[in-house]
């Protein structure tokens, strides 16, 4: 919790200073390791890191769109890698990961609805994303349950 804090306060604080490409290359990698370390954690530090990514995407040099982006391209990943190996069972070992990302999609698209949807590449993304989980989830009801 308190590493969470200090990620933000550090974020806050670089922010300002820093390149929109710096940002870009932070932000990936923050927002996997943050969503990853929480997955199998309490409510409580899920709702910390909740709170970090919320504040991300309303930081004024970071905003909604990089973040939603950056879980977007997390997805895609996992998604990708479970069409490569065309395994259910890697696909129900990520399936937490999975839902954990799709549910902090949400809570950015309910937050930032106006900004996202009209926003070409991230509707496009997230259109995909949706269909492949649903192609994959095959009669898994968790996974169907987020995506829909």
């Amino acid at each position: 919790m308190e590493a969470l804090n200090l990620l933000k306060f550090v974020v806050g604080a670089l922010a300002p200073y820093l390149s929109i490409l710096d940002l870009n290359l932070m932000m990936g990698s923050f927002v996997s390791i943050i969503v990853g370390n929480t997955i199998k954690g309490n409510m409580r530090t899920q709702m910390a890191s909740d709170k970090v990514i919320l504040f991300f995407a309303k930081h004024n040099n970071i905003g909604p769109f990089l973040v939603a982006k950056d879980i977007l391209k997390q997805i895609e990943k996992i998604l990708k890698a479970a069409s490569v190996q065309k395994d259910q069972s890697f696909l129900q070992e990520k399936k937490p990961i999975v839902i954990r990302f799709f549910n902090i999609l949400m809570l950015l698209l309910q937050h930032f609805s106006l900004v996202l949807c009209y926003q070409p590449e991230f509707y496009d993304k997230s259109l995909d994303c949706l269909g492949d989980a649903l192609i994959f989830s095959g009669e898994d009801p968790a996974l169907k349950n987020v995506a829909l």
